[in-house]
């Protein structure tokens, strides 16, 4: 097996699993409860909490546990705005975002808010003092076009003084360093799948001061704004598996993908800024679903695009003014720490044999 869809998901780390297991099977209980077993079982939630805290440059008590990247996005995207809606209508958001911030903007639209998208560059100047809410991500899950947040957030503090400024930074975490006190953003958004820890399980971090409205409501768990009884073993792992966190150079696979495509006749894109654990090309003539069929059939797995979009058009790429055939072939390829130069030598092999083959087909 060749795994090469690490954007999508990674493999849960030997840390990150033993923890979930001992929490599921030995210390299992509720984190509310006022006995000894609950007392444990909150004292692991808050030294996960420290560790997320700790790598994002953020005190433990600025991070909010959620149900996953998509419920930390729609807490802060949604919330943030309603809990503004006195000071202003206008919302600001990146063209380029996941669809847990694209789809939580729709439904602010429908709440009558005044939605407005740009490209990031074009965000601040498309800013107003009404501006209540600007979102654009660190990375994105598809090019892996990189955003300079901090400039970004300070040239919207500029124009909109008052709006909560988010980043959607599941994409960067573990890639780019994240300090929230250099970007200067109100929330920031991460998930726990995507750093080799189970799925189920996300965290925002909420500068402190910085108010929301609460989608669900119950128990006033995680500060009332994601209630109900904390996934422990998940929120355990998420913790294990930051602690042990490692950035790596993905540049030289970066490189020889790159290089082996072009010579195929594929286009890669490649924008200005960009992190290079993430790989968008356009195959000549080959649909990208049949592609990654053809190569999931041979034990190689890769992407047609976001795997949330389940081979719709890329929004994202459409965004960017791409022609529609370039839509229908575009592939995405993703690296991981574990991932080995031999193996995108393999894919390429693989991509070449798929392009004779199916062209001809």
């Amino acid at each position: 097996m060749i795994y090469l869809d690490y954007a999508a998901t990674t493999p849960v780390s030997p840390a990150a699993a033993d923890t979930a297991l001992r929490l599921m099977r030995k210390e299992f209980g509720n984190p509310s409860s006022l006995h000894r077993m609950g007392f444990e079982a909150g004292r692991e939630i808050e030294t996960a909490r420290g560790a997320i805290a700790a790598s994002l440059g953020a005190a433990p008590e600025e991070i909010v546990f959620t149900g996953s990247g998509t419920h930390a996005n729609n807490l802060a995207v949604i919330g943030g705005a309603l809990a503004r809606k006195r000071r202003g209508n206008r919302v600001v958001v990146s063209a380029l975002e996941h669809a847990s911030v694209a789809r939580a903007a729709e439904e602010l639209s429908r709440l009558g808010f005044e939605v407005k998208r740009a490209l990031p560059a074009d965000i601040p100047e498309i800013c107003t003092p009404d501006t209540v809410l600007v979102a654009s991500m660190a990375v994105n899950n598809e090019t892996g076009e990189f955003t300079d947040i901090a400039v970004l957030t300070a040239a919207v503090r500029e124009k909109a003084p008052h709006a909560l400024v988010h980043t959607d930074a599941v994409q960067a975490y573990g890639k780019v360093p994240l300090n929230v006190g250099t970007l200067g953003v109100d929330t920031l958004a991460v998930s726990a799948h995507k750093v080799s820890a189970p799925k189920g399980c996300g965290a925002l971090y909420v500068r402190r001061g910085t108010r929301l409205q609460p989608l669900t409501f119950g128990g006033g768990q995680e500060n009332g704004l994601h209630p109900g009884t904390q996934a422990v073993p998940l929120i355990g792992a998420f913790g294990a598996a930051v602690r042990e966190m490692k950035p790596f150079d993905a540049g030289p696979l970066y490189q020889e993908l790159s290089a082996g495509l072009k010579e195929m006749g594929a286009a890669v894109y490649e924008p200005p800024r960009r992190v290079p654990d993430i790989v968008t090309a356009f195959l000549p003539g080959v649909r990208a679903q049949t592609m990654v069929q053809f190569l999931s059939d041979r034990g190689i797995f890769i992407s047609a695009g976001a795997a949330c979009g389940r081979g719709k058009p890329s929004e994202v790429l459409m965004a960017l003014g791409l022609p529609p055939v370039q839509l229908n072939t575009a592939v995405r390829v993703s690296f991981g720490k574990d991932t080995a130069l031999e193996e995108v030598n393999l894919l390429l092999e693989a991509l070449w044999e798929g392009c004779r083959t199916l062209v001809k087909a």
